[in-house]
């Protein structure tokens, strides 16, 4: 896991640049490399639709009533990246059809291809494995497009 501070800028030959509103991010199979000028969101749902998209939700407060507990991101003809905190116990319902995909912050890339949905869940056992609830749902619905979801420390 890469730490939100940290800028690595090293050029990878593997690597896509995402250039969006006033930032640029280079992901590298699910870690983000360098991240500058990111606007931090607390919005319930989001659409991207032909173009691309950074939105942060590591900041999350999720004991503020405000924070919305369950966030909706839609692509079409796009791609976004959604980067959330490592330590949220979180469940993500992965919906790609029609030429999209979605990668998981374990790095499993669930496409269109695949013709199934995804559930992942993290953080969502204590130190002596009761089962807790998850902080914060993510439903993640693309159409040709992709989306990938980041987790950072």
């Amino acid at each position: 896991m890469l730490s939100k501070k940290s800028l690595l800028f090293a050029v990878v030959a593997t690597c896509t640049f995402i250039l969006c509103n006033q930032f640029i991010v280079a992901v590298e199979k699910t870690r983000v490399i360098k991240v500058g000028k990111v606007k931090r969101h607390k919005p319930d749902s989001q659409s991207v639709v032909f173009n691309s998209k950074h939105i942060d939700l590591s900041n999350l407060d999720f004991n503020d009533p405000q924070t919305p507990k369950t966030f909706t991101i839609n692509v079409i003809f796009g791609k976004a990246v959604v980067v959330v905190d490592s330590q949220t116990r979180l469940k993500i319902n992965a919906n790609p059809s029609f030429f999209s995909s979605v990668t998981l912050p374990d790095g499993t890339k669930i496409s269109s291809s695949d013709n199934s949905n995804a559930i992942y869940e993290a953080n969502l056992k204590d130190e002596n494995g009761n089962l807790l609830k998850p902080e914060f749902f993510i439903n993640a619905n693309a159409t040709f497009g992709t989306i990938i979801i980041v987790a950072v420390e």
